[in-house]
């Protein structure tokens, strides 16, 4: 059965590190992805890089979305820094990371902490203020801590595929929250929070 399938993203690489592997790679995208999504690799940068962009979408299997981020990925190694991918399937959006382990590692651990100081810029004064006391260990931070841990863990266990970790998370989110209102957090932030 088919499913809608697109993605988007755009990534530098060294593709003259490695001529032969590029190459390989960036035959298999194209034959995977078809005439409908647009894999533009003719941009070649002053420093020697080339930029490799994949955009637009076509009905395909499952298979075929998941091939299609393997090849990406593949592009890695040769990655001059981390980039971002979006890709969906139907309903279902799957963000992913090309690069070497460690500076994707990085960079996803920036896009979190930008996309929490955002959030924390939009927090009610007082919110931010309790916040920043739990976090500095002024205030009885034990509780939330534990909280977040756990919370944290079961995260960690559904990202490595253990989807009996998705029973505990609702309970795990709960006491996390419940943590949150005892230390004086507003409604409204968890309206935000909600929303967004």
């Amino acid at each position: 059965m088919g499913v809608w399938f697109s993605v988007e993203g755009s990534v530098e690489v060294w593709s003259q590190r490695d001529r032969r592997k590029y190459d390989d790679i960036m035959e298999r995208l194209r034959k995977r992805v078809g005439n409908e999504v647009a894999v533009d690799d003719d941009i070649i940068n002053g420093d020697g890089s080339r930029s490799v962009s994949v955009s637009g979408g076509t009905y395909a299997s499952y298979s075929t979305a998941d091939d299609v981020e393997s090849i990406i990925k593949e592009l890695g190694p040769l990655a001059v820094e981390p980039a971002r991918f979006v890709m969906k399937v139907d309903d279902d959006k799957c963000v992913f990371w090309v690069g070497k382990r460690d500076d994707v590692r990085k960079a996803r651990r920036d896009a979190k902490l930008n996309k929490i100081l955002a959030a924390i810029g939009k927090l009610p004064t007082d919110d931010r203020a309790a916040l920043m006391l739990e976090l500095s260990g002024e205030a009885p931070a034990k509780p939330l801590a534990d909280s977040l841990s756990r919370v944290a863990f079961i995260l960690h266990k559904i990202v490595q595929g253990d989807h009996k970790a998705l029973d505990n998370a609702p309970d795990a989110i709960e006491e996390a929250m419940d943590v949150l209102e005892a230390s004086g957090f507003s409604d409204d932030w968890f309206e935000q929070v909600r929303d967004e």
